[in-house]
């Protein structure tokens, strides 16, 4: 992102680098600094620059270039407003700290660096991913394609390419694990596609910690069906001549609505954001399996 390489910063992306992991050890770049607020720091430099001197530095094609990873990074779903926290002077600085605290980033953010270009393509760029529904339909897939996740990796529907995770500063979302990162699994020496990609854990990262995530399974418990469970021992309890005078549409009508209570409430708990592919599932097929589950139990 420094060097305004976009080849080089998608390929390491691909591999599955944490797009949002700041510098730990202060050497040539302030220690906090992530790779969209040291994309956007050059576009901002150049803007005080023309403001003080009213000229700009002959730097045209380099910041071409971090205007490119910049707004890539965007794309890929990188948090735009992590702040800077520089530590306050003390004699001892580095000089990139120094220059950093003259030019005004402490307490900054890659959106307020953005404003400060006011570069309007990168500016409205950000603006429009500030919206988590935007955000979830054009965010890339981290393969290197350049195409949004739904269009590509995303695009057969095994399981959804985001996941929302609460926190105490509210709501976060972690994009799926990109397909040619190496395999959690650690059994093999594959891709996650070529791997486990299809298997039931799909994994999603934490860009800020490059930590992996596991998508909440939904679970219905027996005890969160007991009422499922009653209306269907009530039914099997029946004697041959009653269940005989009922059609067997009225059965699975009172069987639907029996469980379907239990389903939504289960649903809404576990999956809040409404992203499970189980939610598309037949409230037939739902009578199947919990028939199922208390054919096994009982």
């Amino acid at each position: 992102a420094v060097e305004g390489d976009i080849l080089a910063l998608e390929k390491i992306v691909s591999f599955g680098a944490a797009i949002d992991f700041p510098v730990q050890r202060s050497h040539s770049k302030p220690k906090g600094t992530t790779p969209l607020f040291l994309a956007c720091a050059p576009l901002a430099m150049v803007k005080l620059v023309q403001r003080r001197f009213g000229k700009v530095p002959q730097m045209k094609q380099q910041l071409k270039k971090c205007l490119e990873c910049a707004m890539q990074l965007v794309r890929l779903g990188a948090n735009c407003d992590i702040k800077l926290h520089l530590p306050s002077y003390d004699g001892n600085l580095d000089s990139e700290v120094k220059f950093y605290r003259d030019c005004g980033f402490d307490n900054k953010s890659p959106r307020d660096l953005a404003h400060i270009s006011e570069n309007q393509e990168l500016i409205q760029l950000m603006e429009l991913f500030k919206s988590e529904e935007n955000a979830k339909n054009l965010v890339h897939c981290r393969c290197g394609s350049r195409l949004p996740w739904r269009e590509c990796h995303a695009a057969l529907g095994e399981a959804p390419h985001y996941m929302k995770e609460p926190g105490s500063a509210g709501p976060k979302l972690h994009w799926r694990l990109s397909p040619h990162a190496n395999c959690f699994c650690k059994n093999a020496k594959k891709s996650y596609y070529r791997c486990c990609w299809k298997d039931d854990k799909a994994m999603y990262q934490d860009d800020t910690i490059g930590k992996l995530r596991q998508l909440p399974t939904i679970f219905i418990s027996n005890e969160e069906n007991k009422d499922f469970f009653e209306s269907l021992r009530y039914l099997k309890n029946l004697p041959k001549e009653a269940k005989e005078r009922m059609r067997e549409s009225d059965v699975r009508d009172m069987l639907l609505s029996m469980s379907e209570k239990t389903w939504i409430e289960a649903l809404d708990f576990n999956d809040p954001d409404k992203i499970s592919n189980v939610r598309g599932m037949d409230k037939n097929a739902y009578v199947k399996i919990m028939k199922q589950m208390e054919e096994d139990q009982f």
